[in-house]
């Protein structure tokens, strides 16, 4: 109940992420800030969404993304990318995703891209449509599209690589 959390890189903060809100708390279990609140996002299940915020590497801020407060809205609201500093600065929203009707998005470990899932509805009768996106942060571009992607792992420390399922490596 007390959060998930997670070191910064030089090991002097900590941030503790709970379904609402980041708060930064020094190592030693001093100085605790809220330095982000969010609309908890609606899983439809008893099990919470938790942001996962990554460090930049200079442990000066994190970045996050947070997906609709009701991901089954349609048209379906895009997820939010902010920056949160760790010197007191507000945080300030610096983009936004298209995911669709998905929840999972990853920020890469030196801060510039989210991989993320999208999903679409492609006409009224038709199944939906998912595929993964690779948008970099500091231009809004989307570089890179893996159709039929169901899951994100995670990127390589290199920020050059990641991992990911596809609906055919799920098949039996």
């Amino acid at each position: 109940e007390g959060g998930e959390f997670t070191y910064s890189p030089d090991g002097r903060q900590i941030a503790i992420v709970t379904p609402g809100s980041i708060n930064l708390v020094n190592a030693d279990g001093s100085n605790r800030r809220d330095v982000f609140t969010y609309t908890p996002v609606a899983t439809h299940s008893e099990a919470p969404f938790y942001a996962r915020p990554v460090w930049a590497a200079d442990s000066s801020a994190l970045r996050v993304a947070i997906p609709p407060a009701d991901p089954n809205a349609q048209p379906s609201p895009p997820a939010s990318v902010w920056r949160i500093s760790t010197d007191g600065t507000p945080a300030s929203m610096i983009g936004s995703i298209a995911t669709g009707q998905m929840k999972s998005s990853v920020i890469s470990p030196d801060l510039r891209y989210v991989a993320h899932l999208h999903q679409e509805q492609s006409g009224p009768t038709s199944p939906p449509v998912s595929g993964l996106l690779i948008t970099d942060l500091d231009s809004g571009d989307t570089v890179t599209q893996y159709p039929e992607a169901t899951l994100i792992y995670g990127w390589a420390p290199d920020s050059q690589h990641f991992a990911f399922l596809t609906q055919s490596d799920a098949a039996p």
